[in-house]
């Protein structure tokens, strides 16, 4: 068998300079270039910010029909209950029953709590920081209890996100695999045990993942009745599905079934296990950053922990199975591009029914 090329401590190196760059400066000189565009910029609506909000969090609010009719993002990701005076009540989905009878108690019960719970998860109340007099006059609210005023906001629309993502991550795939090239090339060639046992090794490391996926589910459930709060989509999720369900999703499927983990394998496996000897430390440290970097713009510490649970878990079992494949990238890669394909036709499978 051919010996391996060495992936170098300077390679490894720079492979996480490069990356950690890219993703956090030049990502951000990108997105002020677009920001010059008026095809890539959009002035959302206090509605459309409600919205994502309720996608990420726990929460309820309400909106009028007109302004729901108006929405960039319509009414895929929420839950709409028809109120009177054309008024609608909009909640995180599946936070209530679809048959749930609302009538005039029941808002007011839930605008008017000190604080307001379903199931005893904590529920936030949301409202647009604007005046919605004409709403609690309807229902007779004297004290409305409201945990976050929202207002509309200037910013990039779908495309520039996309556009930003899409550019950002071609160049830190260039760098990234400019560096690669050569190990990448050989690991391929020296499987440990020939292209049968890899696409094995592959299929049983997807499991390993579904395996840590349910691991996952149940800390984060505990967590989440330990801090009365709800389980809901991570913003780093929710951002993708909406990116996806746009009219521009097709752009964003190469990044995220091919090169975000061609990427992150070789920054969070091969780069951190070259630079750090020990493996256990590696495996650890190469986690808990891999959890990290998508969970750090969560709306609030207790979403941060209960999202940060599945990407550490991922971490850890994409790391052991990098370390039980003699450290050889190609299966690790493989499994963490299949596992994304799989969750790509779960989005659009369930956004199609």
């Amino acid at each position: 068998m051919k010996k391996q090329t060495n992936f170098t401590t300077k390679k490894a190196f720079f492979v996480l300079f490069f990356y950690f760059l890219m993703m956090f400066l030049i990502a951000s000189f990108v997105a002020v270039f677009l920001y010059s565009f008026d095809k890539t910029t959009y002035e959302y609506s206090s509605t459309d910010e409600i919205i994502i909000e309720l996608q990420t969090e726990a929460a309820i609010s309400f909106t009028t029909s007109e302004d729901l009719d108006k929405s960039f993002y319509g009414t895929k990701f929420i839950d709409t209950y028809p109120l009177k005076n054309s008024f609608f009540l909009i909640t995180t989905k599946d936070l209530f029953p679809r048959d749930l009878e609302i009538d005039d108690e029941f808002v007011k019960t839930v605008f008017e709590e000190h604080k307001y719970t379903v199931d005893s998860f904590k529920i936030k109340r949301l409202a647009k920081k604007e005046d919605n007099s004409e709403f609690y006059n309807l229902y007779n609210i004297v004290t409305p209890q409201i945990e976050k005023e929202i207002t509309g906001s200037f910013g990039l629309n779908e495309l520039g996100e996309i556009i930003n993502i899409v550019v950002v991550y071609i160049l830190v795939f260039l760098g990234v695999f400019a560096f690669s090239f050569k190990m990448l090339k050989e690991e391929f060639q020296n499987l440990p045990k020939g292209i049968l046992f890899t696409i094995g090794a592959i299929i049983l490391g997807v499991l390993v993942v579904y395996f840590g996926n349910l691991i996952s589910a149940i800390i984060s459930q505990i967590l989440s009745i330990l801090f009365k709060e709800k389980i809901v989509t991570s913003l780093n999720q929710a951002t993708i599905e909406r990116q996806l369900t746009s009219q521009y999703g097709a752009l964003i499927i190469i990044v995220v079934v091919l090169l975000g983990p061609i990427v992150e394998e070789l920054v969070f496996r091969k780069a951190f296990f070259t630079l750090i000897k020990n493996q256990w430390v590696a495996l650890v440290v190469s986690s808990l950053l891999f959890g990290l970097i998508h969970v750090v713009t969560e709306a609030s510490i207790h979403s941060f922990l209960i999202n940060l649970i599945p990407y550490l878990v991922s971490g850890i079992a994409l790391g052991l199975i990098y370390i039980y494949n003699k450290k050889n990238i190609v299966v690790s890669m493989f499994t963490h591009i299949l596992i994304n394909l799989i969750s790509v036709i779960i989005v659009f499978v369930s956004y199609s029914l």
